[in-house]
C-alpha cells in the first residue's frame, strides 16, 4: 500500500483514485501471499518518503497480528519528495503528492530524511522506530507481537 500520487501509482483517476492498476495489481497479488504466510511486517523502498500502515488487510485497520504492516522507508539517500497539490485536471506528471483525504489506513506518513531502526526484542516482538535528521529523534514507532508458536 502506498498513498503517494506519484505518476504510474495515481492511475488515470488522478492523484485521489483509490488505486492505481499497478498497485491494484501489487495488492491483488501480494495480499494473499502475506495471509498465507501470515506476514506481520512487509518494508518498502524506492517511493522517496516514510509511510507506515495500520497492520491492514483488504485496505482495512485490523488487530495486531491480525494484518500486515507496510513500511516504505525511502526517505534516506535520495532527495525525499515534497507535499504538492493534487492536480484536479488530469493525470499526475510527477512525485510529490499523497492522496488526500489521508486514507483511513496509512498511520504515519512524512516526507523528512531520516532512517529506521527495526529491533527483534525476542521470539514474539518487534519494535520498528523512524527518526529523523531534523533532530535524531524517534517520530514514529511501533511495536508488532505475535502469539507464541506451538
Amino acid at each position: 500500500l502506498v498513498s503517494s500520487a506519484c505518476s504510474g501509482w495515481a492511475g488515470p483517476g488522478g492523484p485521489n483514485a483509490r488505486a492505481s492498476t499497478l498497485g491494484r495489481a501489487l495488492e491483488d497479488a501480494l495480499e494473499p501471499v502475506f495471509e498465507t504466510f501470515d506476514v506481520n511486517l512487509a518494508l518498502w523502498g524506492h517511493v522517496h518518503d516514510y509511510e507506515r500502515t495500520c497492520a491492514v488487510r483488504r485496505r482495512r485497520c485490523e488487530a495486531d497480528g491480525n494484518g500486515t504492516t507496510h513500511v516504505i522507508i525511502g526517505n534516506a539517500g535520495h532527495g525525499v519528495h515534497s507535499i504538492g497539490q493534487p492536480n484536479t485536471k488530469g493525470p499526475v506528471t510527477g512525485c510529490g503528492m499523497w492522496i488526500f483525504p489521508e486514507p483511513e489506513w496509512i498511520a504515519y506518513r512524512s516526507f523528512e530524511h531520516g532512517f529506521s531502526r527495526l529491533t527483534a526484542h525476542n521470539a514474539t516482538s518487534l519494535h520498528f522506530e523512524a527518526i529523523f535528521n531534523r533532530d535524531r529523534q524517534v517520530h514514529d514507532e511501533v511495536w508488532l507481537t505475535r502469539p507464541q508458536a506451538r
